[in-house]
């Protein structure tokens, strides 16, 4: 969960089923009740408290909600409660579209389009509009009669159109339109404390990524400046799949091109259906290919010419000795001798050497606390720009730290 991109709580989990995520709420809204205080109220049950939940189309996620919901109240069905409380994320909605024209080979984007009939979908007025309009891209376009099944599920429609949503037009337009908030804290936490490490390691380095956010948006608010997305969802997602794939590639040992060239799943999941495996945080990631970010350009150090031979033999010089060190303070020598005693001329004065100045310890730094040097890992690591043997570097240090805490 993320409220203007702070994390409220992480999640690890090992499945993605219904009742995985059933326990999973039940868990995370009675540990907020107990460190915040309060006591959580939905908007549809109790008429005050949350509105709803912004979520992608996740089958496991959208029935253990309903199945949270109605043990909590069990006068009204699990169908009732998502289509009072729910509401899908657009991008994703937005990228199933494009991969499903893509599948299809379909390029056309005029208004009469396949294209344009389903980007239509979310913008219909009515309930019926809605089921008319799926009907109509079923009957015309027969290739997309499984997608457009999917969303004539009644709580998948309701998350994608509010002609079909039970919820308020003012309650509709407060709840988040993309989860991109919190993909993109889920893809710094990758960045940050990299795959295939163990889960007390994944949870320090996000609570101290999470400090950090935290802290920079306190900034932000203070001098009345806004924080907005570090990197592009797109762009983070792909870097982390880039990163993992060469991992694997380490892992198996198989160094050739076309290993990590694999096919971008769909994102979207039936409901109802098997779910995928679960990713390194319980929210799976699809393999994408390589990022697609313009890499620095590397510029060779230039060379100076080599030096001229001179005709004639070479005569080598001679070799000074280095000086040698002497420890211990230097005292200054009298440059004149001191003069001699003369009898019967008044008192002889011999001059006294002067006492050279007691040498001063030098000021000794401060020395950084470990805090101080995770935070500035930390900064280092959230640097796209970063080389990968540096950047692994620097997560072993950044590992190294955590576990001295």
């Amino acid at each position: 969960m993320a409220i203007s991109h702070i994390s409220l709580a992480r999640a690890y989990m090992t499945s993605r089923t219904a009742l995985a995520y059933k326990r999973l709420f039940q868990e995370l809204f009675s540990c907020l009740e107990h460190q915040c205080k309060v006591q959580i109220r939905w908007q549809h049950i109790h008429q005050q408290g949350i509105i709803g939940v912004t979520l992608d189309q996740d089958a496991g996620a959208i029935q253990g909600l309903g199945e949270y919901l109605h043990s909590i109240d069990s006068s009204h069905d699990v169908e009732w409660h998502l289509m009072n409380c729910v509401r899908y994320c657009q991008v994703r909605f937005d990228r199933s579209i494009s991969d499903q024209c893509s599948e299809l080979g379909d390029t056309d984007r005029s208004k009469d389009s396949m294209w344009q009939k389903m980007k239509t979908l979310p913008e219909a007025l009515t309930s019926e509009a809605y089921f008319e309009l799926c009907d109509i891209i079923e009957t015309d376009y027969p290739c997309l009669k499984y997608w457009i099944r999917h969303k004539k599920i009644p709580i998948i429609a309701s998350g994608l159109c509010h002609g079909v949503s039970s919820l308020s037009r003012k309650h509709w337009d407060s709840m988040s339109a993309d989860i991109n908030g919190v993909e993109c804290l889920h893809e710094q936490s990758y960045r940050t404390g990299g795959h295939f490490i163990s889960l007390l390691y994944a949870i320090k380095s996000a609570e101290v990524l999470d400090f950090q956010q935290l802290r920079r948006l306190a900034t932000a608010s203070s001098n009345g400046a806004s924080t907005g997305y570090p990197t592009s969802v797109q762009t983070q997602r792909d870097e982390t799949s880039s990163q993992l794939n060469r991992t694997q590639q380490e892992i198996s040992g198989d160094r050739s091109p076309g290993h990590s060239a694999q096919r971008e799943p769909s994102e979207e999941y039936s409901y109802g259906g098997p779910p995928s495996e679960p990713g390194e945080s319980g929210v799976s990631r699809p393999s994408s290919p390589h990022s697609t970010r313009p890499q620095p350009e590397i510029r060779s150090i230039p060379t100076l010419p080599a030096p001229k031979k001179v005709a004639g033999p070479v005569v080598p010089r001679p070799i000074l000795p280095a000086p040698t060190k002497c420890e211990g303070p230097i005292a200054s020598r009298p440059t004149q001798p001191a003069p001699a005693p003369t009898q019967g001329i008044g008192p002889t004065v011999i001059p006294r050497p002067t006492q050279p100045a007691a040498p001063t310890a030098p000021t000794k730094a401060a020395e950084p606390t470990i805090l101080d040097k995770i935070q500035t890992l930390t900064t280092f690591l959230g640097n796209s720009n970063v080389p990968e043997e540096l950047r692994q570097h620097a997560q072993a240090k950044l590992k190294e730290l955590i576990s001295n805490l």
